[in-house]
């Protein structure tokens, strides 16, 4: 009877100690696999793993399980398996992190939030990480305000990185409303040696559904005065693609024109940006019709180059025009400076000299970007323009302008 209960000892231990080798070897396949990238082999390996009776209720099988079905996009299976082990009277920092992270893949911005919470509440010697993660929810869930308040949480270390930079740029980024300021102002030497000024009111709006922007002008040039009143819209349509809609009037028809209708159509793509689009303008003396389209494409990470083409029609006369520009950006501090090139007359941007011919133009200049304390701009532009105010007559023209703009 003794040698009885021996042999069933011995082998029943034994199918034990060989379940519990299996598990530990396909485990530590499970980690070999996941550690060197091969995710789709780890994600069968795991599958095989959690069929052996109880392996899903080791903690150490279930959190590298969990890290697998994530990295596989299955959120589902990763958050059904981990959820098992969250314990709010024995916390888990692991088991925590992982939640947020199957949280955020899932787009559930709401529980992410609630998950860095508790990560502050139960381990604030982590706190510089979980206030990052809440930032981030912040800032997905479009709450500007409670964003930059966590983000003013973190170290300075953190706060002063590129990382940190751009994150609260992209929360500085929603605050819905602008107010801008613009003056303009041209010196040219013939026929009349005066400057023409223009000025520039602006109220904009990010709202969600339609942005739009509304702008009044005051100019003045050669004795002339003359108002403007603006309205322009950006359409959603679709992910990758928005509209752009501008209505202009005006009381006077030679240096703003009557009515100015634009329209224009935007659309992404993996590198940049392009559209195609038109507008018209009814000054007094003549209607302009234009043609317009435009490419920019991103070169790295901190350069954009792009062109504007313009192909307009005035009575039965053609004219194009061309611009091209250089810009090199700052994304985490919202900052960028610019080199500009045009030839041609672009008769869009407040005032065009009705002719007896189309009229030609050369322009170089530059123009710039400055952020200072996160919510002003200053925005300074100048240029040299060669233009023909008349067919075969030249003159100088210095353009120069200042924006201040301010967002809340």
């Amino acid at each position: 009877m003794r040698l009885f209960y021996f042999l069933f000892f011995f082998l029943s231990t034994g199918v034990v100690f060989a379940q519990q080798a299996s598990t530990d070897s396909l485990f530590l396949k499970i980690q070999k696999e996941y550690r060197s990238g091969d995710l789709n082999q780890a994600l069968t390996t795991t599958k095989e793993l959690l069929s052996q009776k109880n392996s899903s209720k080791n903690y150490d099988y279930a959190l590298l399980c969990g890290r697998v079905f994530l990295a596989n996009g299955l959120m589902l299976q990763a958050d059904s398996l981990i959820s098992e082990f969250w314990n709010e009277d024995q916390p888990n920092a692991e088991v925590l992190e992982l939640l947020w992270r199957i949280a955020a893949s899932q787009q559930k911005w709401k529980e992410a939030q609630k998950w860095s919470e508790k990560g502050l509440q139960f381990f604030p010697t982590d706190s510089n990480d979980w206030n990052w993660k809440k930032t981030i929810a912040s800032l997905e869930l479009n709450q500007t305000r409670l964003g930059l308040k966590n983000w003013n949480q973190l170290s300075d270390s953190i706060q002063f990185s590129q990382q940190g930079q751009s994150l609260k740029s992209e929360l500085l980024r929603q605050l819905p409303r602008t107010i801008g300021v613009h003056w303009w102002n041209a010196q040219i030497n013939v026929p009349q040696p005066l400057p023409w000024n223009m000025f520039q009111l602006e109220y904009g709006n990010k709202a969600k559904k339609l942005p739009w922007n509304v702008r009044s002008s005051y100019g003045a040039f050669f004795g002339f005065q003359a108002v403007q009143l603006e309205l322009e819209a950006y359409p959603k349509i679709g992910k990758k693609a928005y509209g752009y809609v501008h209505v202009g009037l005006s009381t006077s028809g030679d240096l703003f024109p009557f009515a100015r209708l634009s329209g224009e159509y935007f659309r992404s793509f993996s590198k940049g940006e392009w559209s195609l689009g038109g507008k018209y303008l009814h000054y007094s003396a003549l209607q302009v019709a234009l043609i317009t389209a435009h490419v920019e494409r991103n070169i790295q990470k901190e350069y954009t180059v792009g062109g504007r083409a313009y192909l307009g029609l005035t009575g039965s006369k053609f004219f194009p025009a061309q611009a091209i520009w250089l810009r090199k950006n700052s994304y985490s501090k919202e900052r960028w400076v610019q080199a500009d090139f045009q030839i041609g007359q672009i008769p869009y941007a407040w005032i065009f000299l009705p002719g007896v011919e189309p009229v030609f133009s050369i322009r170089t200049g530059f123009q710039a970007q400055i952020r200072i304390k996160d919510l002003f701009f200053v925005r300074p532009l100048l240029a040299y323009e060669r233009e023909e105010y008349f067919p075969g007559r030249f003159r100088n023209r210095l353009n120069s302008q200042i924006t201040l703009q301010y967002r809340f």
